[in-house]
């Protein structure tokens, strides 16, 4: 027994050996540190690149939202020993205030910068004033976004962009021109913030990653997607995590990815969720409102299960499912509520492929029509709205009221 008690023992403390805390503080702390609690890092990509297999990463509160994306390249955690990512419901922003210098005044009251970008990312650009993203009409992901105004067309408090010459492929050089708001003698007093082009979205992962859990996270006013996955990255788990007002998708996974959601949250962005090629994507426990492209919106060979879905959305675009010529998509969908109020919305399917499709206990509202393909039920606002609501609240209050204090930020 005694022998059995020390080779116990002795696994315990190699284990402890193995695995590490590693503690991030964005106010105190710095890089020379060596990432304990006492003594912990300033950013996050310090402790990224010192973690291994059965890491914890602690992102230790912030008064402050952190103006910085969590990006992770190459790390590797295992079946049994993860890298855990714990945001502790920390609020990373997207944008940046405006670098007044970049800036020059073209009329009284109305600024411009010119910037080479290629439509990719004009087209998901936004202002923030005061807090409040500013589209002006414009969304990714469906037809329907406003065109630019022209300079003489804004009203106080808009921007807009004038594309000129084409530099190379779909790029262009363009100028972007902001009217100050009323009562407001200069671009430095009003108050606005741009996306910023190299933290493009709030949580990225890339370059073969595996058994990655990011947990406890909310990202706001990212130029592309709250997390984005890209390349073979396999069991990515997101757990209590939230999107908020972001450019394209709350969340969205490329090539051959795996992912896992659970208690995810989306609001303000072009989509709640958006997966492409051959990635396989799980769900469960999803509430958006506010989405303007699609709803939901999944293409070729994606495999993609939601269990336990609610969205008030006002998306133009609706609930798409999309196979191209010889591809083959997976979804099924389990106890949903959806209702979306824009009047052109609807549940459309684009088959040019295979669908295997499976919806149990689904029921939307509102939407202008629904595809013969969907078999759900058909029903009026009321008769979900109130299950909508509770679900809201139910995951709003995983957040300890972060959610509440980033809408308002």
């Amino acid at each position: 027994m005694k022998a059995l008690l020390s080779i116990l023992a002795c696994t315990t403390v190699l284990f402890q050996l193995c695995a590490a805390d590693i503690y991030v503080d964005y106010e105190k702390g710095s890089a020379k540190n060596s990432g304990t609690k006492d003594a912990p890092f300033d950013r996050f990509g310090t402790a990224i690149r010192k973690a291994k297999a059965g890491d914890t990463i602690y992102i230790l509160p912030s008064a402050k939202p952190i103006r910085d994306t969590l990006v992770a390249r190459k790390k590797r955690g295992t079946a049994d020993k993860p890298i855990i990512i714990d945001g502790m419901n920390n609020i990373f922003l997207g944008t940046d205030p405006l670098d007044v210098k970049k800036w020059k005044e073209i009329r009284p009251g109305y600024f411009s910068r010119t910037m080479r970008l290629g439509t990719n990312i004009s087209n998901r650009y936004f202002m923030v004033l005061n807090g409040k993203p500013h589209r002006m009409g414009r969304f990714n992901k469906a037809r329907g976004s406003k065109a630019h105004k022209t300079v003489d067309q804004l009203a106080p408090g808009e921007w807009t962009i004038i594309r000129k010459q084409q530099i190379k492929g779909r790029i262009y050089e363009q100028d972007f021109v902001i009217r100050l708001p009323e009562g407001v003698k200069n671009l430095a007093e009003a108050g606005f913030e741009e996306p910023s082009q190299r933290k493009i979205s709030g949580v990225n992962i890339a370059d073969g990653c595996h058994y990655l859990t990011f947990r406890n996270i909310i990202v706001k006013n990212f130029l592309n997607d709250g997390y984005n996955i890209h390349g073979n990255c396999r069991n990515i788990r997101f757990e209590n995590v939230a999107a908020l007002y972001c450019g394209d998708d709350g969340v969205s996974a490329h090539e051959t990815s795996l992912i896992y959601v659970k208690n995810f949250i989306a609001i303000g962005c072009s989509t709640a969720a958006c997966h492409i090629n051959k990635s396989e994507n799980h769900h469960e426990n999803v509430y958006a409102e506010q989405i303007l492209g699609r709803d939901l919106f999944f293409t070729e060979d994606t495999t993609n299960t939601f269990k336990n879905v609610w969205i008030k959305a006002d998306s133009i675009g609706g609930f798409r499912l999309t196979t191209r010529k010889n591809s083959v998509q997976n979804f099924s969908m389990e106890h949903a509520r959806i209702i979306n109020s824009n009047p052109h919305a609807s549940a459309h399917v684009l088959n040019e492929g295979k669908l295997n499709a499976v919806f149990t206990d689904v029921k939307f509202a509102n939407y202008r029509s629904v595809d013969k393909l969907y078999t759900v039920t058909k029903v009026k606002p009321d008769d979900i709205a109130g299950e909508i609501e509770a679900a809201r609240k139910k995951l709003f209050a995983l957040f300890n009221g972060q959610i509440e204090k980033a809408l308002v930020l």
